[in-house]
């Protein structure tokens, strides 16, 4: 868990969000007076953020959905708030002028952000609730160790407060958002696509990949370049690894044996100096236009699949490229190798699922009620 990450992006299924921690700590208490529990005595001219925050009790409720069923009390509510006020001092340089209440105000602005950041967050304890997905024991423990962590690096329980504080969270709101976004969204995207995303289909993955063409492919490299990829090989050198790379071709198609896949393998771990294909994707290669050289893509295009393709000479060295069918559980060589949330299918799968959030969060807030509503933001921050 990674709390930074909470403060700074608050939301990221919904992209609502702008690092606060840039702006944590440029205002002191006033008057040398002590700070609300949990919440910053910030004032900047005529943002009384400490003043805000008293206005209501922490668990007062300030929206709820139509069936009562989920609800947002002041201290998640205030939080959003003061993120859509920090939003506007971070893009224009000033905090605005909550008096006006004009088109061109920034009012409306802020009341449709923090709705929106506060509706995600029920939106996934909605979509949650309709998988059973829930927070588990584990996960329990691992948000009690993440929490210890945090404090040892900001010196302690208080210390995390204050960092706490300075970003206009308390320390049980910021639990809930931990809960909330690293854990139940992930428990439910575990629970409707399963392990890997291994429900979401073929057909569904590459209909959300239509406008990109993926390939998958095995290849066996030769390189013509020193150890550090830059300095080439000298001429004797580089057309004896050319001489190699005919050799092993030869030898894939005079191939008459019942296993090609096996055989090709067994070539390409006696032969190829791609150490990273070797060692990390031994599956093969998910590539696009834009993730490989220009010479393997055009080589790949023109080969249909089960075919190997002649030696291809690229700036870095020959290349003889078997092309396989499309593996949507293979990570693109752009993402992390052990993390099955970068394959293809997982891609999809949790794009799928966050636009699925999203559109709760729309029903949500067409019948969602509450004093929320009622909130004069010039009165409430003065």
């Amino acid at each position: 868990m990674n709390y930074r990450k909470i403060i700074a992006f608050a939301l990221c299924v919904v992209t609502l969000c702008l690092p606060l921690a840039s702006c944590a700590g440029k205002d002191k208490p006033v008057d040398g007076g002590e700070t609300s529990p949990g919440i910053s005595a910030k004032s900047s001219g005529a943002i009384n953020f400490e003043g805000a925050y008293k206005r209501y009790a922490p668990t007062d409720v300030m929206l709820v959905s139509s069936d009562g069923k989920l609800s947002a009390n002041w201290d998640l509510m205030y939080y959003y708030i003061c993120l859509a006020i920090e939003e506007i001092y971070y893009n224009t340089g000033a905090y605005p002028d909550l008096s006006d209440t004009t088109e061109t105000g920034f009012i409306t602005q802020i009341i449709t952000r923090a709705e929106e950041g506060v509706l995600a967050c029920l939106a996934i304890e909605y979509a949650a609730a309709n998988v059973n997905a829930v927070i588990t024991d584990d996960d329990l423990a691992s948000i009690a160790l993440g929490m210890e962590l945090a404090e040892e690096r900001e010196g302690g329980a208080e210390g995390f407060r204050s960092f706490l504080a300075d970003n206009h969270l308390s320390y049980e709101a910021y639990l809930y958002l931990v809960r909330v976004i690293d854990y139940l969204y992930e428990n439910t995207v575990l629970a409707t696509y399963g392990e890997g995303a291994k429900l979401f289909s073929d057909a569904d993955t590459a209909a959300f990949f239509e406008d990109t063409e993926h390939f998958t492919v095995k290849s066996i490299f030769f390189s013509t370049t020193e150890l550090d990829g830059i300095k080439p090989l000298d001429d004797a050198e580089i057309q004896e690894k050319q001489t190699e790379a005919n050799h092993v071709l030869e030898l894939l198609w005079s191939f008459e044996g019942n296993d090609f896949d096996a055989y090709f393998d067994s070539l390409m771990f006696e032969y190829s100096e791609d150490t990273t294909a070797l060692n990390v994707f031994p599956d093969g290669y998910l590539i696009t236009a834009d993730q490989t050289y220009p010479e393997l893509y055009a080589a790949v295009s023109a080969l249909k699949i089960g075919e190997v393709s002649e030696v291809i000479a690229s700036e870095f060295g020959f290349h003889i490229v078997y092309h396989l069918p499309v593996n949507y559980d293979i990570i693109p060589p752009t993402g992390v190798a052990w993390d099955t949330k970068n394959t293809l299918r997982s891609q999809a799968a949790r794009d799928m699922f966050g636009q699925y959030v999203e559109a709760l969060r729309s029903e949500l807030g067409e019948t969602a009620s509450g004093d929320f509503y009622n909130l004069d933001l010039a009165e409430l921050f003065k």
